[in-house]
Order: C-alpha cells, then sequence, then structure tokens
C-alpha cells in the first residue's frame, strides 16, 4: 500500500506540472519514480550518485539532494527568464553542482555563463557535470563572493551531502574554513550582463549593497535570487529592496519557504 500510495503522490506531482506537455509530462513521472526508488534501495556507504536525468549525466552525493534541485531547477523552473538575447550572459553566483547551468544551456545552448561556488565539496561535483556532459561556454571560480576581496570565512556542513555553506553560521552552521572571496563588481567591471543568479546563503545583502555602491547593479538586466529572511527583519529587508528600486529595477516574488532559524526565504526576480 505504501509503494502504491507514494506512485501515487509522484503521479499526482508530475501531472500537476500544466506548462508541460503531457508526454513531458509522463517524462516527469518516470523520472521520479526512477529517482524514489534509487533513493530507497541506496546503501549509507555509497559516497557518490550518478543518474540519467533528462538527457544529462548528472553526478550527486545523495539522491535526497539531487531530487529537491530536480524538482527546483527543471519542474518549478525557478530560474526561468526571458531575454531577446540568444547568447545572454548568465552569472550564476552560487552554482552548486551545476543543476541550473545544465538549465541555463539547456534554455540558451549559446549562453556565456560563469558558475561561481565556494564550496570545494560542491564545486568537485560542478567541475564534474560540467565536464560529462561537455558544456561548453562556462567559466568556473572556486571563490565566494563577498563585499571583499582575499581570505574570508566559510562555514561548511559537516553533512558531505549538505552543499550549501555559508559565510553566516547563522544561516549554514557547520565547520569553520577560508576561502577566496571576491567582489563581483570587480568581476563585472564595465560588462553588461543579462543575468545573475544567485543564492548565496545569507550574502546576498552585502553583496547587492557593494554592487550598489560600486555603481555596477545598474549593468544587470535581470537578477534571480533567493533572499534569507533571517529573523524577519523588515528594515535589512527594506534597505535590499531599495537598492533594486535605485536602478529602476521591478520585483516578483516567485516563492517562499519557511528557512533556517525561523527565517524566511524569497525567490525573487528583478528585471527591469
Amino acid at each position: 500500500m505504501a509503494v502504491l500510495r507514494t506512485l501515487f503522490q509522484l503521479f499526482k506531482e508530475a501531472f500537476g506540472y500544466k506548462t508541460f506537455s503531457v508526454f513531458k509530462r509522463i517524462m516527469i513521472f518516470k523520472n521520479l519514480v526512477t529517482l524514489y526508488a534509487k533513493s530507497k534501495s541506496a546503501t549509507r556507504t555509497v559516497s557518490e550518485v550518478r543518474v540519467q536525468l533528462d538527457g544529462f549525466e548528472i553526478f550527486a552525493y545523495n539522491y535526497s539532494t539531487l531530487i529537491a534541485l530536480y524538482r527546483d531547477i527543471f519542474l518549478k523552473q525557478v530560474y526561468q527568464f526571458n531575454t531577446k538575447n540568444d547568447q545572454p550572459f548568465i552569472i550564476d553566483g552560487g552554482a552548486n553542482i551545476g543543476m541550473s547551468i545544465l538549465y541555463f544551456k539547456r534554455l540558451f545552448p549559446n549562453a556565456e555563463i560563469w558558475a561561481i561556488e565556494p564550496n570545494p565539496t560542491a564545486f568537485t561535483l560542478l567541475q564534474k557535470n560540467i565536464f560529462a556532459n561537455q558544456i561548453t561556454g562556462v567559466t568556473l571560480f572556486a571563490c565566494a563572493l563577498s563585499e571583499v576581496e582575499g581570505k574570508i570565512d566559510f562555514y561548511i556542513p559537516a553533512q558531505k551531502g549538505s552543499l550549501n555553506g555559508s559565510v553566516n553560521s547563522n544561516y549554514v552552521p557547520g565547520i569553520l574554513s577560508q576561502v577566496d572571496a571576491k567582489r563581483l563588481s570587480d568581476l563585472i567591471g564595465s560588462r553588461k550582463v543579462d543575468v545573475v543568479k544567485m543564492d548565496i546563503e545569507g550574502a546576498e545583502n552585502s553583496v547587492i549593497k557593494e554592487l550598489y555602491e560600486h555603481h555596477v547593479l545598474g549593468n544587470i538586466d535581470q537578477c534571480i535570487l533567493e533572499y534569507h529572511h533571517l529573523n524577519n527583519d523588515q528594515v535589512a529587508y527594506d534597505l535590499f529592496l531599495s537598492y533594486f528600486l535605485a536602478n529602476k529595477f521591478e520585483c516578483e516574488i516567485l516563492a517562499r519557504e519557511i528557512g533556517f532559524n525561523g527565517g524566511e526565504n524569497i525567490v525573487m526576480h528583478f528585471k527591469k
């Protein structure tokens, strides 16, 4: 009965994605069933998993992380955007294991992408997934985004499969480490950027402020980011929004969920 109930739930989920064709929803159901079956049969001693998914060969450290990324990025399409440029320049801050890169390349095969990831564990799989799928036009940066340049403190989750990490232990508790950091304004310079995707676990406040203060935020056409609303600090939230408003961005709230430590995580899409 439990198996049948799970199959029904997965079928209901797959056919709930109305933006996809019937054939695509059947394939989504098949993918979800395969992932869940593999997750149940996988042993805890397995240090890495490998699956064929939506035409990609994907490496991850566990199925739970992979399923969550597949749902958010490929099914809910939280990073979907439109542009008239068929060769957009995309900066992916917090690229994780590269699922967002694969998604962007499916949308825009000729896109130029900068993938930025400070967690060395996640970066290893990011490299592997880009290489395994022969993805071109991607430059990888093993660093954090920050308001300062150089070495900074960074908290890496003790559990290998937890692939986030943060400069702030209030967002991601973990093992204190040191990683390289770069200012996004220095990386962008005078270039025009079609899209910045950012999921950097609480550092978005300082990074956006740094872009604003160096007059680079206006070089960006669209920004899709996850805002970590720790303790629901309205003053910090309003100040964060003011940087975009000053550069004539409009804001759309894409998703909300309860985050760590009682705060709220808000996925936002800013565009001009």
